[in-house]
């Protein structure tokens, strides 16, 4: 990554190697947020995408079901709760 496009951050991460880095600035403070809502959106896609029926060697069912295993009455809502636990 380019020292342009960088956003000035706390020098942590020389001590703490597995730290994430978090802006100083109000500047870097607004495109973070930007983002990271940017990122929301990205997973709310991949969520809805979770409903939609596919058929794989002649089993016809919603993609939660061949990627998880089992059924869900509700695959999104179970997609979103893995995914803001982090299990995934």
């Amino acid at each position: 990554m380019s020292t342009v496009n960088q956003i000035p951050d706390l020098p942590l991460r020389l001590i703490f190697k597995n730290l994430p880095a978090f802006p100083i600035g109000i500047e870097g403070m607004l495109d973070t947020l930007a983002r990271l809502a940017i990122r929301a959106e990205q997973a709310t896609q991949a969520k809805q995408g979770l409903i939609e029926t596919f058929t794989i060697n002649g089993v016809t069912d919603v993609a939660y079901t061949f990627l998880f295993g089992g059924t869900a009455a509700t695959p999104a809502v179970d997609a979103s709760s893995n995914m803001d636990s982090n299990e995934y």
